[in-house]
């Protein structure tokens, strides 16, 4: 009986000790797994916040850029109505005196900006409901 109790003894020490071995090896196993998930978050987490670094500048960029094209944008519309003014004045009356309105200095060069400035406002005014939604104005 003695022999009986010492063995049910042994088995639960040993029981005991795989149970606790195993415990151990499943908490290394778990050591290894976060160490690399350590890592590997580290460097997403870096490159997420890089990133929304990146773009806080290019917002700030975009902002700027967007809040003076619209300055420029309403300085250039009151020069073109300005210019076409001009321009129909000069019109008028170089064919009252007989002379081509081409002929006159500056004449073309005014109807040649005033295109491309109406060309810029266009490109601006295309992509300005894509600029408020970026920066939800």
């Amino acid at each position: 009986m003695r022999d009986d109790i010492l063995k049910d003894v042994y088995k639960v020490e040993l029981s005991t000790m795989n149970v606790e071995l195993t415990l151990v090896e499943d908490l290394n196993k778990l050591v290894g797994r976060m160490k690399a998930i350590d890592g590997a978050l580290m460097k997403s987490v870096q490159k997420t916040i890089t990133a929304l670094e990146t773009f806080g500048k290019i917002q700030i960029d975009l902002s700027n850029g967007y809040l003076t094209a619209i300055a420029d944008r309403d300085d250039a519309n009151g020069d073109i109505k300005e210019a076409l003014f001009l321009i129909d004045k000069i019109s008028k009356q170089s064919k009252d005196l007989g002379i081509n309105p081409n002929d006159i200095k500056g004449t073309k060069e005014i109807v040649s900006l005033t295109a491309n400035i109406e060309d810029t406002i266009n490109s601006l005014n295309k992509n300005e409901a894509d600029v408020k939604k970026i920066l939800s104005i």
